[in-house]
């Protein structure tokens, strides 16, 4: 085979030649004991038809007569049997490729003949495609990359590639970058010559997911939450939320305490693919699918637990450590307002972050700041765990019953005792079976598992669901009014629950965080229900509440610094709004 590339139209030469050429067939020796030998035997040539290149092939052919050889005959004849696959020189031998296939060429000497097999392949055997991500969200790029393989079975560089879709939500650039416009799956094929491979790739929904624990979480005046994939977006106030960028709510000016804040929802800084999210008054922090920790916010205590405690603003997430500097695991976790508390894999407790009223939990009457985990006393295995403002409180899983510590001026641990501060898990009171606990401010609440929800400590505007006496407080577990629910959270000063999919809200309604369409300053302990809405998953903030439907989030409440992620910033929402479309 010829390696030098001939334009495909120098066939026409070989066209005007015939095989009947009488000038050129003669009969120099004799036919008795002719024996022809024509090589190659076997030859292969590439045609790009695309480009109007091809390799080409001569055949030679040795004549033995009566024990002479004879290497160019004289009268020899090339023929082929299939023009189009090859044509023939008939003089030279010289063959050329028209189109794929396979071919029988002959070279005749008067009647004797002996014959060679031409193959004609594709310069492109075959196209392998592979695509960054096999799903995204809709309207992120996946990169489609597309290798062409040569004859030989090698790349072949600089080869024409083309990509198309099969859908019209599906953009696929000449590059091979794709953007679906709207969620759906596509099959983009990539062609070169006459080969062709194709990926198949999907796109889902762009909305906040609920149903799962941890899949959105609001705090101080911040709301993250879960997309497909993991993807984390947040909004509200900028330090706290580990947003990739901030917009100012302040027409480019910052807030009153000089926090940014995004009125959208804007994709967390980094990569993390998380599985749960939590949001406290200064930190956030998540857990990945490997059952690591990562946190982010504030670290004037230690609360991202990377070791380090330092005055400033972490936006880019920290891995949370453990003792010896690795990677510590866990399965749930929970942020107060300057501490974290999660449950490892076996259920142990841990704690970091401010330490000033026990709401660590070390056991050893020492208030002492950590910025690593450290294992809450008592080494009780437990199913849940809460923090709110300076207490932290858990469900002990032996059996179901509640555990408190820290901060007990306001009755949050539920002791039904004077405590003021408690360095230790300590049960409430009651002996009450939970499945859920659930805690922000000064005051829990738990979900019992009768389906009934009971509330302790802070009680100023009717948060524990009871009206508020003298003391403003509700010493032990109380149950609310109504039965049947499957979810609690708890604010700063309200808590909701949802009871069918539909969110119930009570206490504080200054900034409509209620949800009913209403707002007032008194205390509203009754649970009012928000009708035309079907929640999966539902979490109170400071002062807005947030909640996962069928076709994403909806926010309430205050959103002066852009807590209902809907592009408003007002000082009240009385009723659901969807956020905006997570950015």
């Amino acid at each position: 085979m010829r390696t030098r590339l001939l334009a495909v139209a120098a066939v026409a030469l070989a066209l005007g030649c015939s095989s009947d050429d009488a000038d050129y067939v003669t009969d120099p020796i004799t036919p008795m004991g002719l024996d022809l030998a024509i090589s190659p035997k076997v030859d292969t040539l590439i045609l790009d038809a695309a480009n109007g290149v091809a390799t080409t092939t001569k055949l030679s052919v040795t004549a033995t007569s009566m024990g002479r050889v004879v290497t160019t005959p004289p009268g020899r004849v090339f023929e082929t049997a299939d023009t189009s696959v090859v044509v023939v020189d008939p003089r030279t031998g010289e063959v050329f490729p028209v189109g794929l296939g396979t071919a029988r060429v002959s070279v005749r000497v008067n009647d004797v003949k002996d014959f060679a097999t031409v193959v004609v392949l594709p310069i492109v055997q075959s196209v392998r495609v592979t695509s960054s991500v096999p799903q995204a969200l809709a309207g992120d790029t996946i990169v489609v990359s597309a290798t062409v393989i040569g004859w030989d079975g090698q790349p072949l560089a600089n080869q024409p590639i083309t990509f198309s879709s099969s859908s019209p939500a599906a953009t696929v650039s000449s590059t091979g970058r794709v953007v679906f416009s709207a969620p759906g799956t596509a099959v983009i094929t990539a062609r070169s010559g006459t080969a062709m491979a194709t990926v198949s790739l999907t796109a889902l929904r762009r909305e906040f997911i609920g149903g799962a624990a941890g899949s959105i979480a609001s705090g101080m005046d911040a709301t993250c939450g879960l997309l497909p994939l993991g993807k984390t977006f947040c909004f509200g106030a900028g330090s706290r939320i580990g947003i990739a960028r901030d917009t100012s709510c302040f027409a480019g000016t910052k807030s009153s305490d000089g926090d940014p804040c995004t009125l959208v929802p804007l994709q967390i800084a980094g990569t993390l693919q998380l599985t749960a999210v939590t949001v406290g008054d200064s930190v956030a922090c998540g857990i990945d699918a490997q059952s690591r920790a990562h946190c982010w916010g504030d670290n004037s205590y230690g609360e991202v637990g990377n070791g380090i405690a330092a005055p400033g603003t972490s936006v880019l997430p920290h891995l949370v450590t453990g003792p010896l500097g690795g990677a510590a695991t866990f399965t749930k976790i929970a942020a107060g307002s300057a501490h974290v508390c999660a449950l490892d894999p076996t259920g142990l407790a841990y704690c970091w972050g401010k330490d000033s009223t026990y709401q660590l939990g070390g056991g050893d009457s020492l208030a002492i700041n950590s910025s690593t985990p450290i294992p809450v006393f008592g080494k009780i295995v437990f199913s849940a765990i809460v923090a709110g403002r300076t207490h932290s409180c858990g469900i002990r899983a032996a059996d179901r019953a509640a555990l408190c510590w820290g901060d007990n001026r306001k009755s949050q641990l539920g002791t039904g005792r004077p405590d003021t501060l408690i360095d230790r898990p300590t049960p409430v009171a009651g002996a009450i079976a939970f499945t859920q606990l659930a805690a922000l401010g000064d005051f829990t609440c738990g979900l019992a598992t009768n389906g009934s929800i009971y509330c302790w400590g802070e009680n100023t505007s009717g948060q524990t669901g009871q009206t508020p006496d003298t003391t403003r407080r509700t010493p032990i577990p109380t149950a609310i009014p109504g039965s049947g629910y499957s979810a609690v959270t708890a604010g700063w000063s309200h808590a909701c629950a949802l009871s069918g999919g539909v969110a119930s809200c009570w206490g504080d309604n200054f900034y409509g965080q209620l949800g009913n369409g209403t707002w007032n300053s008194s205390a509203n302990p009754a649970p009012s229900a928000i009708n035309g809405f079907t929640f999966s998953a539902i979490s109170a903030g400071s002062r807005s509440t947030c909640a996962v439907g069928v076709d994403g989030a909806y926010c309430w409440g205050s959103s002066v610094y852009g807590a209902t992620g809907n592009q408003i910033q007002a000082l009240k929402v009385l009723s659901p709004s969807k956020t905006a479309t997570p950015r």
